[in-house]
């Protein structure tokens, strides 16, 4: 909201005597995550992704070894192996918990 000249417009109220002058209000809402709750869900969250991708780690190292030694195998008995690709599940981190936050920033030239 502007107020160009607050004495010409009839919502203002003054209590004393008028004054010149302008008045602005800028609403201000965005999303914080600076609470309690959502880091210990950030930290939780992280230590889970973690121990999965751990998992999956070893899972994928098992796999290449047991693909090479399939292909080993073949080798020796004079055939040829093709190695079977494998989707692997991507693993992320959950976006942070956040919340609104809204405020009302006011100016004025009043005096």
């Amino acid at each position: 909201m502007y107020v160009k000249e607050v004495v010409r417009d009839p919502r203002i109220f003054y209590y004393k005597v008028p004054r010149l002058g302008s008045y602005m209000a800028i609403r201000l809402e965005y999303q914080s995550c600076l609470f309690e709750e959502a880091f210990d869900a950030g930290v939780h969250d992280l230590i889970a992704v973690n121990e999965k991708l751990r998992i999956q780690n070893d899972e994928k190292e098992a796999y290449h070894k047991h693909q090479e030694e399939l292909k080993e195998q073949m080798a020796a008995e004079g055939e040829t192996y093709n190695v079977e690709p494998k989707v692997w599940e991507e693993i992320k981190t959950q976006p942070f918990k956040s919340r609104p936050i809204k405020f009302v920033v006011c100016i004025n030239t009043l005096g």
